[in-house]
């Protein structure tokens, strides 16, 4: 049970806002990357 209320904790600590800007940022990194 401990686990499970934890989760919630988890979720308002990485908003989804942020967790897809870093997702933009590295899928960039990685674009990038490929194309040098």
């Amino acid at each position: 049970m401990s686990k499970i209320a934890a989760n919630p904790g988890m979720k308002e600590k990485y908003p989804i806002r942020i967790v897809s800007f870093s997702f933009f940022v590295i899928s960039h990194y990685f674009f990038t990357l490929v194309i040098s």
